[in-house]
């Protein structure tokens, strides 16, 4: 643990340190325990896919490890709720479409047939 602190400390510097400022073994207690299971390759992983400019707390770094992103949210998760997710559109017609609008759509559509009907009567 100790030489992963050391590591955390030579990339973040000062932001890393601060951190844990007077509970020094504490924290060293807390991420050996939160980082149990997790194998040193692993470790070298979340190493390589921590690239954020801010150390990682316990719970990104575990995720890092395990290869796990930060999620696809800004909170993290990988739930995004329905009102967030880009709406499908089978038809770009209806993209901006209300009642009245697809009156208006209808009625132009049959003044242009009228009209080119018109026309080639004419012609």
């Amino acid at each position: 643990m100790a030489a992963l602190f050391a590591k955390l400390q030579g990339r973040y510097g000062t932001k890393f340190v601060a951190q844990f400022e007077g509970i020094e073994r504490v924290a060293m207690d807390e991420w050996a325990q939160g980082l149990s299971g997790i194998t040193g390759e692993q470790i070298a992983t979340g190493l390589r896919l921590w690239q954020e400019d801010w150390p990682p707390s316990l719970p990104e770094f575990r995720n890092a490890c395990l290869g796990k992103t930060n999620g696809k949210n800004e909170f993290g998760l990988d739930y995004i709720p329905e009102y967030y997710r880009e709406a499908k559109v089978t038809d770009r017609a209806r993209l901006l479409s209300s009642d009245e609008r697809d009156a208006r759509r209808e009625k132009n559509r049959r003044h242009t047939a009228a009209m080119m009907a018109i026309l080639k009567g004419r012609v």
